[in-house]
């Protein structure tokens, strides 16, 4: 296995974790919590969590139907900056409306449904990592609806600050909510 892949694993393994300490969480929630919506036009934290779900999954979804096709085309430094511009987006304190494609949230998501599928698809990256072809490993797997291609490091980088940038919105969730609570 090459350094590259062992470094990707690695960062996945502690993405996992990242993850784990969210789900764990929410887990403690009952069902009143999490499809409290601190707005009308506001997302609970079931549909955030829906949300995360579905760009991951749909991320995965997006690799295996174009690897079907061949090999993916090359990744070039436009599209690495493109994935970093996205990242930092990810990063500051901002809103943004969400691409269509993941937009539309059921109002009342299944979320041990999600969970459990979650788990799943951050598996089905790891195996995706460790059996990828050498050739792969800097090729462009994927076309984010912004950022346009990117490659595992982005992709990496992309669901990692996306979580990031969710938790902290459902930070701000629990906050409406416990204050919602006590009145």
């Amino acid at each position: 296995m090459s350094k590259q892949k062992e470094r990707w694993l690695q960062r996945l393994q502690h993405m996992n974790t990242e993850l784990n300490a969210l789900l764990s969480r929410i887990e403690a929630y009952n069902e009143q919590e999490l499809h409290f919506k601190p707005a009308a036009d506001a997302w609970s934290i079931a549909q955030v969590l829906h949300h995360l779900f579905i760009g991951e999954a749909g991320t995965m979804h997006y690799i295996r139907k174009k690897l079907s096709y061949g090999p993916p085309p090359a990744l070039t430094r436009w599209h690495r900056l493109r994935g970093r511009l996205l990242k930092l987006m990810l990063s500051l304190p901002l809103k943004f409306k969400a691409p269509a494609v993941v937009s539309q949230v059921p109002e009342r998501p299944d979320v041990p449904a999600i969970i459990e599928q979650w788990r799943a698809t951050r598996k089905e990256m790891e195996d995706f990592i460790r059996n990828m072809p050498a050739e792969y490993e800097h090729k462009a797997l994927f076309k984010h609806p912004v950022a346009g291609r990117m490659g595992i490091e982005g992709i990496l980088d992309f669901w990692e600050e996306h979580l990031r940038h969710h938790i902290r919105q459902i930070d701000r969730i629990e906050q409406r909510m416990q204050a919602s609570f006590v009145k």
